[in-house]
């Protein structure tokens, strides 16, 4: 063979290595994990398991006991999220994921999940809120604890006193039964 021949072949060669392995829709494992939280030497992450109709996502908690050497699969059953969930893991027996910041009314807020038993199964949450003039909660911080209660907050964007413009306000709801129900708690203007 010549010189020009081997260039060729070698620049094939080039081309389809570079193709196999840089291939845009493939992606690096590590980056379909959306979050992950650590207690001692267990890790507990969401990740995204595929897409879902509607532009979501199906994702799946994982555990490690050895500091993230190895996972497993917690939950049998994907959870369907929007591409921006929120989730908050606040011990082994309270996680949560969201499946979207904005949660509507017409759905009765429904898409909050919750887990007490280290994510093998989730349960849908529940928002007691019922406001005619309100078709959206926006969830601004997911379920965490100050002292000893579990709290959640939202804000709604809504006509304000005078009724001469609009205003956001912020919503806190609090869950006396490890996030199952939220009910309204303290209702204030944002600053």
């Amino acid at each position: 063979m010549n010189k020009k021949k081997i260039g060729i072949v070698l620049g094939i060669l080039l081309v389809c290595l570079l193709i196999l392995f840089l291939n845009p829709k493939e992606k690096p494992k590590e980056e379909n994990i959306l979050y992950s939280k650590q207690f001692e030497n267990v890790i507990y992450r969401f990740k995204q398991e595929d897409y879902a109709l509607g532009q979501n996502w199906i994702i799946s908690i994982e555990k490690s006991t050895d500091f993230g050497k190895t996972f497993t699969k917690m939950n049998e059953e994907g959870l369907t999220v929007s591409q921006k969930p929120l989730f908050s893991i606040l011990d082994p027996t309270l996680i949560f994921a969201i499946k979207s910041e904005n949660l509507q009314k017409y759905n009765d807020y429904l898409g909050i999940y919750v887990s007490h038993d280290e994510g093998k199964t989730f349960q849908n949450a529940k928002i007691l809120y019922d406001k005619d003039s309100i078709e959206i909660l926006t969830i601004e911080k997911p379920p965490y604890k100050q002292n000893q209660d579990l709290l959640l907050l939202c804000s709604i964007y809504t006509l304000n006193d005078q009724r001469d413009g609009y205003q956001t306000k912020e919503l806190f709801f609090q869950s006396t039964d490890q996030g199952l129900t939220w009910t309204l708690k303290e209702e204030k203007k944002s600053q």
